[in-house]
């Protein structure tokens, strides 16, 4: 992680919290160990999951998957 994406995490905890109040993100868990992320979205569609996504600042770093449960 170089110094410009830990720049961005405090925005991005800014905007996951504002997900998680609103009831868009239901549980959100990062490994550091691994360097993963899993996210429970309530979302209709892919699409729109991929439209939360895209809005964080630290997207473009971001290789994801999106799977329906």
């Amino acid at each position: 992680m170089d110094d410009e994406f830990m720049g961005l995490v405090p925005q991005h905890r800014e905007y996951v919290n504002g997900l998680i109040e609103n009831g868009v993100i239901d549980h959100y868990v990062v490994t550091m160990e691994s360097q993963k992320a899993w996210i429970t979205f309530s979302a209709d569609t892919k699409k729109e999951v991929e439209g939360y996504l895209a809005k964080s600042p630290i997207y473009k770093y971001w290789t994801y998957e999106i799977e329906e449960l």
